[in-house]
């Protein structure tokens, strides 16, 4: 039998991977789209999945009823600040560059999880994401291009810095949440609001004739595969603390570089890949934290 600890990082490591394609959704539309558009069809077609999970499932109206509606509001907020940012910075920058700023969430979710939710961050914690940063900071060294999209890009270097920050805060929203309601509550709420809120921006900022055109309906694809990786995410967190998980963020640039290597011929170099090999290197320190 696996462990509570290697069970939560598994689930962590297959939500990641599953989000990475969403967050470069910006990159695979060329731009066609704003982020924001993009975020708020992955919403609408979360929730329209939920909803079709809970008429099939015949789940009672009473199991759904959550007893601070407030909280997963601004859960939402958080989600869509981040997906707007990150995708937003991935139009600017190669999937990389943006992933590896992305990737600073980690250590300040360390450090607000022992702040905020007063959770013991042992030696191993700081060990395993000092690991990762070195690892990224390889990564990151090999695939900025100075002249064009690396740090000469302050626009998405900044969007990724931001994206990075709503990402800790909903990260600590989830763990937070998540022992106190059920993950189907969780994904109903956040995608339900999360649609609503994406949508009035949508309509307040580029006009409602955005929501009309019918290749932004493809992004509604998005919806499905969040909806998975959440909830591989929240239960991820029921089982193991936020400050364990958060290392194993840094997987992230893996993906991102397969991502890459697969779909946008970014062929990564052998600094690159010892930088990967240090980030998981990292999540396997940090699994061996006895909780």
């Amino acid at each position: 039998m696996f462990s509570q600890t290697t069970q939560g990082i598994s689930l962590k490591l297959l939500a990641i991977a599953l989000f990475t394609p969403i967050f470069a959704a910006g990159k695979f539309a060329d731009g066609a789209f704003p982020a924001l558009a993009i975020v708020s069809m992955r919403y609408v077609g979360g929730f329209l999945t939920m909803l079709a999970y809970i008429l099939v499932s015949r789940t009672q109206m009473v199991a759904l009823k959550s007893p601070k509606p407030s909280r997963h509001l601004i859960r939402a907020c958080f989600g869509i600040g981040g997906g707007v940012f990150m995708i937003h910075a991935t139009t600017i920058m190669p999937v990389a560059n943006t992933t590896a700023i992305g990737l600073t969430s980690g250590i300040m979710i360390i450090a607000l999880a022992g702040l905020l939710l007063k959770e013991t961050i042992t030696g191993t914690h700081w060990l395993a994401g000092f690991i990762a940063v070195l690892g990224a900071g390889l990564v990151i060294s090999q695939s900025i291009d100075l002249s064009e999209t690396g740090f000469s890009s302050w626009e998405g270097i900044a969007a990724a810095f931001t994206g990075a920050l709503f990402m800790t805060f909903e990260a600590l929203i989830i763990k937070f949440l998540s022992s106190r309601e059920d993950a189907l509550r969780m994904l109903l709420y956040v995608n339900g609001f999360g649609s609503l809120v994406a949508l009035a921006l949508v309509v307040l900022l580029l006009g409602w004739q955005m929501l009309i055109n019918p290749v932004l309906l493809v992004f509604l694809g998005l919806g499905p595969i969040a909806i998975i990786s959440q909830f591989f995410n929240i239960k991820a967190n029921m089982l193991v603390n936020v400050s364990t998980l958060a290392p194993i963020t840094y997987s992230w640039i893996v993906f991102a570089m397969l991502l890459g290597v697969f779909m946008f011929d970014e062929v990564p170099t052998v600094i690159t890949l010892i930088g990967s090999l240090l980030i998981v290197t990292a999540g396997v320190v940090v699994s061996k934290v006895r909780l």
